[in-house]
């Protein structure tokens, strides 16, 4: 079980069947029995905001739950490549779309590798998905190494109205800038929880 904590919460989630690697036109059976646009939003490189927009027809927004430094625990360190314990900062936001919470997203971002410029800009532009900021400050990047699969979250679940037990689809990934370790650059890993609305686990096994 991975834990984070959120102001005096803490929020978690425990994979129920492992990850499976999408992206680049990777096909799994894990991802069979969902649509095309389901598919495509677990495995797309582009902008999951404009994704979103694109599929709700409603302007995308963040809710800031809780942001600062952290350390790097051993899953991401690993995920990222990085050393385990190094300073990070992380940032827990929901993605929010006429008012309703549709995904739950938590980014972690070494110290080391990401500018200081860019945390003042997500301070500035407070409710703003990271993606957009990144684009507004002209930061090309790219998602590496997406893994999606059915998760456990509590507290995401329970924000969004259902049993705490509820499966949800999520994925991590790797983003990165393409000027890695340059100004303006990050390396960051990515894990986002995905309510009903956008991909239904109804019918996933408990």
């Amino acid at each position: 079980m991975i834990f984070f904590s959120i102001m005096s919460a803490i929020f978690s989630y425990t994979r129920l069947k492992g990850w499976t690697s999408v992206g680049k036109g990777g096909k799994d059976r894990a991802l069979a029995g969902l649509r095309p646009h389901q598919r495509l939003i677990l495995s797309s490189g582009g902008s999951l905001t404009l994704d979103l927009e694109h599929l709700l027809e409603a302007q995308v927004k963040v809710e800031v739950i809780a942001k600062g430094a952290c350390s790097l625990d051993a899953d991401a360190a690993a995920f990222l490549g990085e050393t385990h314990g190094a300073e990070a900062f992380d940032r827990s936001v929901w993605l929010v779309a006429d008012g309703r919470r549709v995904v739950f997203a938590y980014t972690v971002m070494p110290a080391s590798l990401v500018d200081r410029a860019l945390l003042e800009s997500l301070d500035r532009y407070g409710d703003e998905p990271l993606g957009k900021v990144l684009n507004q400050r002209r930061i090309s990047f790219s998602k590496e190494h997406i893994e999606a699969g059915l998760v456990r979250c509590p507290g995401a679940a329970i924000v969004l109205g259902m049993d705490g037990d509820a499966p949800l689809w999520a994925r991590r990934y790797v983003l990165s800038s393409a000027s890695s370790g340059m100004p303006g650059a990050i390396k960051a890993v990515v894990t986002e929880v995905f309510g009903q609305e956008i991909i239904p686990s109804a019918d996933a096994d408990r």
